[in-house]
Protein backbone atom coordinates (compact mmCIF):
# COMPACT_ATOMS: atom_id res chain seq x y z
CA UNK A 1 0.00 0.00 0.00
CA UNK A 2 1.22 3.56 -0.52
CA UNK A 3 0.16 6.80 -0.37
CA UNK A 4 0.03 9.03 -3.26
CA UNK A 5 1.66 12.84 -3.20
CA UNK A 6 2.90 15.51 -5.27
CA UNK A 7 5.59 18.31 -4.79
CA UNK A 8 5.45 22.15 -6.41
CA UNK A 9 8.33 23.51 -6.86
CA UNK A 10 9.47 26.64 -8.57
CA UNK A 11 11.57 25.57 -10.71
CA UNK A 12 12.41 23.38 -13.46
CA UNK A 13 15.13 20.60 -13.27
CA UNK A 14 17.57 19.36 -15.80
CA UNK A 15 16.73 15.67 -15.19
CA UNK A 16 14.10 13.50 -14.17
CA UNK A 17 14.31 10.42 -12.73
CA UNK A 18 12.33 7.31 -14.65
CA UNK A 19 9.42 5.36 -14.19
CA UNK A 20 9.62 1.68 -12.49
CA UNK A 21 9.58 -0.94 -14.50
CA UNK A 22 6.69 -3.17 -14.22
CA UNK A 23 6.99 -5.97 -12.12
CA UNK A 24 3.73 -7.68 -13.00
CA UNK A 25 4.50 -10.57 -15.28
CA UNK A 26 1.63 -12.87 -16.04
CA UNK A 27 -0.30 -11.68 -12.49
CA UNK A 28 -3.98 -10.47 -13.41
CA UNK A 29 -4.34 -10.44 -9.62
CA UNK A 30 -5.68 -6.78 -9.87
CA UNK A 31 -7.59 -6.82 -13.22
CA UNK A 32 -9.54 -10.42 -11.56
CA UNK A 33 -9.91 -8.88 -7.99
CA UNK A 34 -11.20 -4.81 -9.28
CA UNK A 35 -15.36 -5.38 -8.64
CA UNK A 36 -15.85 -2.92 -11.51
CA UNK A 37 -13.63 -3.76 -14.55
CA UNK A 38 -11.81 -0.65 -14.31
CA UNK A 39 -8.41 -2.48 -14.97
CA UNK A 40 -8.34 -4.05 -18.53
CA UNK A 41 -5.94 -7.32 -19.60
CA UNK A 42 -4.06 -4.45 -21.32
CA UNK A 43 -3.41 -2.62 -18.19
CA UNK A 44 -5.31 0.11 -19.31
CA UNK A 45 -7.19 2.11 -16.51
CA UNK A 46 -11.16 3.44 -16.83
CA UNK A 47 -11.36 6.03 -13.93
CA UNK A 48 -14.78 6.28 -13.81
CA UNK A 49 -15.20 2.97 -13.48
CA UNK A 50 -13.16 2.61 -10.42
CA UNK A 51 -14.82 2.15 -7.44
CA UNK A 52 -13.30 4.59 -5.49
CA UNK A 53 -13.64 7.57 -8.30
CA UNK A 54 -17.31 6.65 -7.51
CA UNK A 55 -17.60 6.82 -4.29
CA UNK A 56 -14.63 9.47 -3.37
CA UNK A 57 -14.91 12.18 -6.45
CA UNK A 58 -18.11 11.35 -8.21
CA UNK A 59 -20.19 14.52 -7.39
CA UNK A 60 -23.66 12.87 -9.27
CA UNK A 61 -25.42 9.90 -8.44
CA UNK A 62 -23.76 6.48 -8.10
CA UNK A 63 -23.09 4.22 -11.11
CA UNK A 64 -25.62 0.76 -11.36
CA UNK A 65 -22.39 -0.86 -11.70
CA UNK A 66 -20.79 1.01 -8.38
CA UNK A 67 -24.05 0.53 -6.89
CA UNK A 68 -24.00 -3.60 -7.41
CA UNK A 69 -20.17 -3.71 -6.40
CA UNK A 70 -19.99 -2.12 -3.50
CA UNK A 71 -20.55 -4.74 -0.76
CA UNK A 72 -20.32 -3.19 2.87
CA UNK A 73 -17.79 -0.06 1.56
CA UNK A 74 -18.81 3.24 1.56
CA UNK A 75 -15.39 5.00 0.89
CA UNK A 76 -13.23 4.03 -1.50
CA UNK A 77 -12.14 0.48 -2.57
CA UNK A 78 -8.54 -0.25 -2.60
CA UNK A 79 -9.19 -4.52 -3.86
CA UNK A 80 -6.76 -4.12 -6.45
CA UNK A 81 -4.23 -2.92 -3.71
CA UNK A 82 -5.21 -5.73 -1.20
CA UNK A 83 -5.03 -8.09 -4.24
CA UNK A 84 -1.42 -7.37 -5.34
CA UNK A 85 1.43 -9.67 -4.23
CA UNK A 86 4.03 -7.27 -3.86
CA UNK A 87 1.36 -5.64 -1.03
CA UNK A 88 2.69 -8.25 1.16
CA UNK A 89 6.20 -6.69 1.21
CA UNK A 90 4.65 -3.51 3.07
CA UNK A 91 4.95 -2.30 6.53
CA UNK A 92 1.92 -1.39 8.26
CA UNK A 93 2.03 2.19 8.87
CA UNK A 94 1.96 3.57 13.05
CA UNK A 95 2.03 7.16 12.14
CA UNK A 96 -0.44 8.39 14.76
CA UNK A 97 -2.09 10.76 12.42
CA UNK A 98 -2.62 8.28 9.98
CA UNK A 99 -4.45 5.57 12.51
CA UNK A 100 -8.32 5.95 12.90
CA UNK A 101 -9.92 7.28 15.51
CA UNK A 102 -11.83 5.32 18.40
CA UNK A 103 -14.85 7.39 17.68
CA UNK A 104 -14.64 6.19 13.90
CA UNK A 105 -13.96 2.51 14.84
CA UNK A 106 -16.95 2.82 17.23
CA UNK A 107 -19.73 3.72 14.57
CA UNK A 108 -22.10 1.52 13.46
CA UNK A 109 -24.53 1.24 11.09
CA UNK A 110 -27.45 3.14 12.55
CA UNK A 111 -24.76 6.08 13.74
CA UNK A 112 -23.33 5.76 9.51
CA UNK A 113 -27.45 6.45 8.97
CA UNK A 114 -27.70 9.45 11.39
CA UNK A 115 -24.90 10.97 10.67
CA UNK A 116 -25.13 14.63 11.26
CA UNK A 117 -22.68 17.10 9.48
CA UNK A 118 -21.49 18.37 12.82
CA UNK A 119 -20.52 14.79 13.49
CA UNK A 120 -19.12 14.05 10.07
CA UNK A 121 -16.88 17.07 10.41
CA UNK A 122 -15.76 16.28 13.75
CA UNK A 123 -15.21 12.53 12.62
CA UNK A 124 -13.16 13.49 9.51
CA UNK A 125 -11.00 16.52 10.96
CA UNK A 126 -7.92 17.10 8.92
CA UNK A 127 -8.83 14.15 7.15
CA UNK A 128 -9.15 13.27 3.39
CA UNK A 129 -12.17 11.39 3.93
CA UNK A 130 -13.31 15.12 3.72
CA UNK A 131 -12.77 14.81 0.19
CA UNK A 132 -15.97 12.66 -0.34
CA UNK A 133 -18.10 15.42 1.08
CA UNK A 134 -20.86 14.78 3.26
CA UNK A 135 -23.72 14.45 0.71
CA UNK A 136 -20.90 12.33 -0.79
CA UNK A 137 -20.87 10.01 2.04
CA UNK A 138 -24.25 10.47 2.56
CA UNK A 139 -25.14 9.38 -0.53
CA UNK A 140 -23.09 6.42 -0.38
CA UNK A 141 -24.32 5.12 3.05
CA UNK A 142 -28.15 5.62 1.18
CA UNK A 143 -27.12 3.23 -1.50
CA UNK A 144 -26.85 0.69 0.98
CA UNK A 145 -30.38 0.53 1.62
Amino acid sequence: MFFLGEIFLPYEFDSYDSPMPSRCGNCRRCIEACPTCAITDGWDFDSERCLSYQLIENRGELSEEAKQSMGSTIYGCDRCQTACPWNKFATPNTTPEFQPKSELLAMTKDDWHNLTIEQYRALFKGSAVKRVKFDGLKRNISAKE
